[in-house]
């Protein structure tokens, strides 16, 4: 839940490579329904968010994988807790277990507040005081500073949180990932400070704090960070991960191309057809919105080329769902497709 809660250099005597400062801006830089987005987390023992300023180089080009986490944009309507968040033009769901209420417009991007499911158990956070991810235009330098405040009942206990979130376009420069390097990039810093006070009825129980620091890199075009670092209260690294892109294709994908279905709307059957580059294992996976698949199949392709796959759709309901190509359990295409 927490992690669901990312130049030009002139000197006497040279001239520096030139990179431009990154501006991010609605809606370029935002999230939209539909979008898929696929979260490597890696080891960051040792990891350091690196100097700040104007014309900075990070390589992370080494990093080990972990777990792959996976999250949908989706149209909140769509989810159980959407009565509680009317003006919510987004949500980002988690396993269809967790949901993050979003808004966006020129001004930034906020959050209205979280639910989920823990085990048959729920949780509601309604923000009463929305905190601000974001403001647009955003570039170097930029900064803003944000209280939040929220809360929800868990176990019997009322627990109520507030904080203040401060963000700023602390560094641009050049970032080499697992997936390439990458230029042009603007890394965000955001220090955020929470106190949760639990109650008992009237009660005061006890109040604890915590902080952290969210470093994320984003490129003028990117609607999620390239790469993400959390540090604790300590600046000890906590969580690391790389974005393999909003839509889910691996930029490091040279396996499959030329991915194409048909018909979109669909009713009762779907063709696929894809371009593989050599002989492999593909996964083909069909999700709904809540990121709940509902048709699965793997099969080895033993040469190159052109292939085409016929799937029988008639059991799936209305509505719109994501046709997703993989291999070696990474996403490498994925396809918006609507069935009647």
């Amino acid at each position: 839940m927490r992690k669901l809660y990312t130049f030009i250099i002139l000197m006497a005597g040279g001239v520096f490579a030139m990179q431009a400062q990154p501006t991010l801006n609605y809606p370029t830089n935002t999230s939209s329904i539909g979008d898929e987005i696929n979260m490597q987390y890696v080891d960051h023992t040792g990891l350091t968010p690196g100097s700040s300023g104007a014309g900075v180089t990070w390589d992370y080009g080494t990093l080990t994988n972990g777990d792959l986490m996976q999250v949908l944009v989706v149209d909140p309507g769509t989810t159980p807790y959407s009565s509680s968040f009317p003006t919510a033009d987004m949500a980002f769901s988690t396993g269809g277990i967790a949901f993050s209420y979003n808004k966006a417009d020129n001004s930034g991007m906020y959050t209205l507040g979280f639910g989920a499911d823990t085990g048959g158990v729920v949780i509601l956070n309604i923000y009463s005081d929305i905190e601000t991810m974001i403001t647009y235009p955003f570039t170097y330098n930029s900064t803003f500073t944000d209280d939040f405040k929220g809360g929800f009942i868990a176990a019997g206990i009322d627990i109520r949180q507030s904080g203040t979130v401060i963000v700023t376009g602390d560094a641009y420069g050049t970032i080499t990932l697992p997936t390439g390097t990458f230029n042009n990039v603007l890394r965000i810093k955001s220090e955020r400070t929470q106190v949760d006070s639990m109650y008992l009825g009237t009660t005061f129980l006890q109040a604890t704090t915590s902080s952290s620091v969210m470093y994320n890199w984003y490129t003028a075009t990117s609607t999620t960070p390239l790469f993400s670092l959390q540090t604790d209260d300590a600046g000890t690294p906590s969580s690391a991960y790389y974005g393999e892109g909003a839509t889910g294709i691996d930029e490091s994908n040279t396996l499959i191309s030329a991915m194409h279905i048909y018909p979109n709307p669909a009713i009762d059957n779907l063709t696929l057809t894809f371009n593989i580059e050599t002989n492999a294992k593909v996964n083909v996976s069909i999700v709904n919105q809540l990121g709940q698949q509902v048709m699965h199949s793997s099969k080895h392709y033993r040469q190159a080329g052109m292939i085409t796959e016929r799937f029988d759709i008639s059991g799936i309901p209305s509505g719109v769902y994501y046709v997703q190509l993989g291999h070696d359990n990474k996403t490498l295409e994925t396809k918006k497709l609507m069935i009647k």
